[in-house]
């Protein structure tokens, strides 16, 4: 499938480029595709992109603007996109883009307003988008024009650039790939659309053009092998990695990092909550102890750091109210009242737990994904560790006829909650949430 216009000079092999080289970013997670025309980067950049897709999410953004080559993927062209994404805060996962039939290539327009801004490439919000894409382990392109002043500043916060062509990224970046134009004739030909080979100029008088276009169609022929080949290679080893298991320190799923990274696993549904009569006896009131930036720290404190003896450890994505950036929190305590919420607070503080007087804070946060139920009260802190050593905040509540039922976060929305589903599917688990019930123990 062709995700290019093949109407446009050069599309075609642009993107064929981009296939070629795509192994060179199969130990990367971002990259800033860099052309002196942004239109042939951004070609590049789906070529990239439809190869990585194969086995994992993969994000293709437009920071030069209205790129036709994203914009013909696009089915409104004034949806908003990066631009409103980092000035008013709107959710990446709003303004992803899927493209074609398959769950894992996207696109991020440019936006509503001009993207091409030094405080846009320069914002430090990209430092974490990247650290996002790098955790979950899916691939960020973002596309930009040689010419951009601040240019430098934004490959810094990737893994580097991909240059095409005569273009460069700047003095002391770091270069993945360079990508390779066409012959300079086909370049100029293609450039100018001629219609025919009959239009080219005779390279002598009387002399027979036949050994230069067979020699031309060979070396074609032979380039078209060796794409196809590296493009089959690497996705048979990308097979591989997508089924090999998932380090037991690292949160085994595709779930965004940040709001902003929620590109890499767009949360495209809301859970529907499978029992609303329970609201009024949630076991919804949480301490937050802790906010981290990455799931890895998050998971750390929970399972490796806190004692034992913290009832209903878990943690849970929340938006900052700054710039909708998502940030893990870690939680503790589930109770049906403020109140409890406050005792568990004040113990944690008394045993030093908590020794930041500016830390701690009482939530309400009444919904969590139900994993499993019926788990004899005995036997639910070694599931807990199972499943935390799977990357699952997993936590048991002690229910009234002596069962244990483990669930996983917790949140205050459905909206909040769909961030946790790419991760527990990932581990195999069909998300159910459900208000929180029972009993810390």
């Amino acid at each position: 499938m062709r995700l290019i216009d093949e109407s446009r000079p050069n599309a075609i092999w642009w993107e064929d480029e981009g296939r070629r080289i795509a192994p060179a970013l199969a130990e990367r997670f971002s990259a800033v595709i860099v052309a002196a025309d942004p239109e042939d980067a951004a070609a590049v950049a789906l070529g990239i992109a439809e190869v990585h897709a194969l086995r994992r999410r993969a994000v293709v953004a437009d920071l030069t603007g209205d790129l036709a080559t994203v914009l013909r993927l696009v089915a409104d062209a004034d949806v908003d996109g990066v631009s409103d994404s980092f000035r008013y805060g709107v959710s990446l996962n709003r303004i992803a883009q899927r493209v074609g039939k398959g769950e894992n290539l996207f696109v991020l327009p440019s936006g509503t307003e001009p993207v091409l801004d030094d405080d846009i490439y320069r914002n430090d919000r990209w430092r974490r988008l990247v650290a996002g894409f790098r955790e979950v382990g899916a691939l960020l392109l973002l596309v930009a024009p040689a010419t951009a002043p601040a240019l430098a500043d934004l490959v810094a916060f990737t893994d580097g650039a991909i240059v095409i062509g005569d273009a460069t990224a700047g003095e002391g970046v770091p270069v993945i790939a360079n990508a390779r134009p066409p012959r300079s004739e086909r370049r100029s030909q293609l450039r100018s659309q001629w219609p025919a080979a009959a239009a080219a100029p005779a390279i002598g008088k009387g002399r027979s053009h036949l050994p230069l276009i067979l020699g031309a169609s060979f070396a074609a022929l032979v380039v078209a092998a060796i794409v196809v080949a590296r493009v089959v290679s690497f996705a048979r080893e990308d097979s591989n990695v997508a089924s090999a298991p998932a380090p037991s320190d690292t949160v085994a799923s595709a779930a965004p990092r940040t709001l902003d990274s929620a590109a890499a696993t767009v949360a495209s549904e809301l859970p529907a909550i499978v029992d609303a009569a329970d609201s009024g006896r949630a076991a919804g009131w949480s301490v937050e102890l802790a906010r981290f930036s990455t799931a890895k720290g998050a998971l750390i404190r929970v399972r490796d750091e806190l004692p034992s003896s913290v009832p209903g450890r878990t943690f849970a994505l929340v938006p900052s109210a700054a710039d909708r950036t998502l940030w893990y929190r870690v939680l503790a305590g589930a109770s049906p009242t403020r109140a409890g919420a406050d005792s568990v607070l004040a113990a944690l503080r008394s045993s030093r737990v908590i020794d930041d007087p500016a830390a701690g804070t009482v939530v309400d946060l009444p919904l969590a994904f139900r994993v499993e139920q019926d788990v004899a009260a005995g036997s639910a802190p070694t599931a807990v560790r199972q499943y935390l050593t799977r990357g699952i905040p997993a936590y048991a509540l002690l229910q009234d006829d002596g069962s244990a039922t483990i669930y996983a976060g917790a949140f205050d929305s459905a909206e909040q909650a769909a961030l946790l589903i790419p991760s527990l599917r990932a581990a195999g688990i069909e998300p159910t949430l459900s208000y929180r019930l029972g009993r810390t123990f």
